[in-house]
């Protein structure tokens, strides 16, 4: 099953289901097709919204190219971001990969779907990245 993307025009918010193993060109044509689904919002303000349970911890082909959005989407509007893990590989796996890119968008993880919407539907700012432990 190849990358969901569905677009949530009353909360303003783009969201995105990753399949269990995704194939290099599906990986290329989520890329390609989520860069476009960001252009067309036009640069208005947008929350975003990852599950990436079934994939659990991203491959290293991933990493790289969802780092690329992260920052192309940040650059486009982004204000908050959010993604929904199984494990807490992937948790760590994805503070990481905000941290690395040094992105400035409020970010979470969660274990669940609803709890991610929520906060996404909240306004106001809130903690996005725990403090990098010395």
């Amino acid at each position: 099953m190849p990358f969901r993307i569905h677009w949530h025009e009353a909360e303003e918010i783009l969201e995105v289901s990753y399949p269990a193993a995704p194939t290099q060109p599906e990986v290329d044509e989520y890329a390609r097709a989520i860069r476009a689904r960001i252009d067309a919002l036009g640069g208005r303000r947008w929350a975003c919204l990852v599950d990436q349970r079934e994939v659990g911890a991203m491959p290293p082909e991933i990493v790289e190219v969802v780092a690329d959005l992260n920052a192309y989407a940040q650059q486009h509007g982004m204000r908050r971001a959010a993604r929904v893990v199984s494990s807490a590989v992937a948790r760590l796996q994805s503070t990481r990969l905000v941290r690395e890119a040094m992105l400035r968008t409020e970010f979470r993880v969660f274990e669940s779907r609803e709890e991610a919407m929520e906060w996404l539907e909240a306004p106001g700012p809130t903690s996005t990245i725990p403090p990098r432990s010395r």
